[in-house]
């Protein structure tokens, strides 16, 4: 039977979707800072894309540095997130995994999606949604790349144990 909390999950308990408020700057630092900087340098815009930053929806990082395998995770391909709202409550949602198609600037130490509008955003989601949110063909590589990372973590792992 499946647990109820994965029955009845939303996507902001799930951990696929955040929430940011003033409140947030103390836990959520340089991406709210970041956030928050650009909606106030773009005050008409009420959506954008950038990149994720470290450890802000990346997971099974942990698991990686257990197994000694943080070089191999750290060759996923980069993630992408809409942040939508304004500077007193927005949300980010992972939307794409893969490297940019599309131009891109740096703000914050942070790459953003260079473009001027909030339909252009909503255009570079729907491309993104046309290529089913992820690079299909980088994701496989790393992928192929991480097992095998994994399986030769494993077997130095069974030898160590026997000898």
């Amino acid at each position: 039977m499946i647990p109820i909390r994965w029955a009845a999950d939303t996507i902001i308990r799930s951990g696929h979707m955040r929430m940011f408020t003033p409140s947030s700057a103390i836990d959520a630092g340089e991406f709210y800072q970041h956030d928050i900087e650009f909606f106030s340098k773009h005050p008409k815009r009420t959506m954008f894309i950038r990149e994720v930053g470290a450890k802000e929806f990346e997971n099974g990082f942990e698991w990686s540095l257990k197994l000694n395998l943080q070089q191999a995770y750290s060759g996923l391909p980069k993630l992408w997130s809409l942040v939508f709202g304004d500077e007193t409550l927005y949300f980010t949602v992972p939307v794409y995994r893969g490297s940019q198609f599309f131009p891109v600037t740096m703000c914050r130490s942070l790459m953003v999606a260079n473009v001027s509008s909030d339909r252009a955003t909503r255009i570079l989601l729907a491309e993104m949604d046309s290529r089913g949110g992820i690079d299909s063909e980088a994701f496989e590589q790393w992928r192929k790349m991480f097992q095998e990372a994994a399986a030769f973590h494993s077997q130095g792992s069974l030898k160590s144990k026997v000898n």
